[in-house]
């Protein structure tokens, strides 16, 4: 799931970007927008904080002590977000990207990772067979189904 959920954004950032052809703030290329580091950066830290979140409310030894459940959450929370705010801000320092390319890839990212997330764990909304994929610059859809 992790995986699908880093090539899903993946996917999408890349043809948005070929779709999009906008200048870096350095002019060195049109693919600024939208921030690629930044939807992986909030892609995985979705996910394994989703995942994580979900450890602790099992683990038996957060399931019982509510003040310890919260704290793993809290500081997992701040440890990944805080990361790829981080991801997000040194590619505006950096001067590759602008503050919308940033946030509309942690936007993207974040998005993503929730909905396979939730796709991946819910076993009556489940889609395992859903593939997206980006080929010399075209962007397919696959869905395969059991018959």
């Amino acid at each position: 799931m992790f995986k699908k959920s880093l090539l899903y954004t993946y996917t999408l950032t890349e043809y948005i970007k070929n779709f999009v052809y906008r200048e870096r703030p350095d002019k060195s290329d049109s693919r600024s927008f939208f921030n690629g580091h930044t939807s992986t950066a909030f892609a995985a830290s979705t996910f394994l904080y989703r995942e994580l979140n979900d450890f602790y409310d099992k683990w038996e030894v957060t399931r019982t002590d509510k003040s310890l459940r919260t704290t793993f959450k809290t500081a997992t929370f701040g440890a990944l977000y805080g990361w790829a705010g981080f991801v997000g801000y040194s590619r505006i320092r950096d001067g590759k990207h602008y503050l919308s390319d940033v946030l509309t890839g942690a936007l993207v990212g974040t998005a993503v990772s929730y909905i396979v997330y939730e796709l991946y764990n819910n076993k009556e909304k489940s889609i395992p067979n859903f593939n997206l994929s980006v080929v010399n610059k075209s962007f397919f859809v696959s869905y395969q189904m059991q018959m």
